[in-house]
């Protein structure tokens, strides 16, 4: 898993935090947010070792309900 805050620069040429990720249905998911504009943000499936963004729009409402959860637990 990458560790919350770790920059990752990807191929739109902007360079992303790591704000949340967690384990889903056996698979990574990161929630990015340009570290340059904030209203730009991401799901991303890691996948060995590249990121897939998530467009599912159903997807990406579990994936905010089970990070609340996560956040909530801590």
């Amino acid at each position: 898993m990458y560790n919350i805050g770790t920059v990752l620069d990807l191929s739109d040429n902007c360079s992303y935090a790591v704000i949340s990720n967690i384990i889903y249905e056996e698979k990574e998911y990161l929630y990015l947010v340009d570290i340059n504009d904030n209203s730009n943000m991401i799901f991303a499936l890691k996948n060995n070792d590249t990121l897939e963004i998530v467009h599912d729009t159903s997807l990406i409402n579990k994936l905010i309900l089970e990070m609340n959860k996560q956040v909530n637990n801590s």
